[in-house]
């Protein structure tokens, strides 16, 4: 025999050795049934809209709210209103001693009419020649000027009564505001709140803002009122994200 014989028949040898048996089937069905059965679920697969719940948090507010701030200054004489009252739009809420200001528009009413007068003269005279355009330029810049003044006296006698600009309820009422007290311009008398219904803003991610569209109901869980749900509708969406969180 030829070493290339010999050397063939020691490597194969070699690899009977190596090689192990087969295993049986019924070995391999006992190792299969020693194996814990893995829980599936089966579907229907249906054509539809693929839906998502989406939560965020806010702070539920008035759907319209405005401050009463005072444009005059003077004597308290009427305080017509009280914390949680509801209003209407146009109620009278506070009155502010008028004198002052109720001579002031009678003095430009009177100076008014008079420049008025001055100026319907002078038109007639400068029709006829006897003004010139000097005088019926001067006729005419007093005129303006008084009727300037009479709107001015007319609204500060007109912001002694504060009323309510919208309808709503007395959420806020300054300590101030009270019978006999002086009352300066630019105080914030009190805060009015319509929650005829509720709106809030909110923030979601670039995740999110895809599946939101205007028009969507939602559902509000208000810590206050854990046992009752409110219905909502997405009222707009903001074209731009928030700078300082993106």
């Amino acid at each position: 025999m030829n070493r290339t014989a010999i050397l063939l028949l020691i490597l194969l040898s070699m690899h009977y050795l190596n090689c192990e048996p087969p295993e049986k089937k019924e070995d391999v069905d006992k190792q299969v049934q020693k194996k814990p059965p893995t829980p599936v679920e089966a579907v229907e697969v249906v054509k539809g809209i693929v839906s998502r719940e989406i939560s965020a948090s806010g702070v539920a507010a008035g759907i319209q709210e405005a401050y009463v701030t005072s444009e005059t200054q003077g004597k308290i004489e009427s305080v017509n209103f009280n914390l949680g009252q509801r209003v209407t739009q146009g109620q009278l809420l506070v009155i502010v001693n008028e004198t002052i200001q109720k001579a002031a528009f009678e003095q430009a009413q009177k100076a008014f009419k008079a420049a008025d007068l001055n100026l319907s003269v002078t038109k007639k005279l400068h029709n006829e020649g006897n003004a010139s355009d000097a005088e019926l330029t001067n006729a005419q810049t007093q005129a303006t000027g008084a009727k300037a003044q009479l709107e001015s006296t007319k609204k500060a006698l007109f912001d002694c009564r504060i009323r309510a600009p919208i309808s709503g309820f007395i959420a806020q009422k300054n300590v101030t505001i009270e019978k006999g007290n002086i009352l300066a311009g630019g105080t914030v008398v009190t805060r009015i709140v319509n929650i005829s219904s509720l709106k809030t803003t909110i923030s979601v991610g670039e995740m999110e803002i895809g599946s939101l569209k205007k028009g969507m109901i939602t559902k509000i869980i208000v810590p206050a009122i854990r046992s009752k749900t409110l219905k909502g509708k997405v009222n707009a969406i903001a074209a731009g994200s928030d700078p300082a969180t993106g």
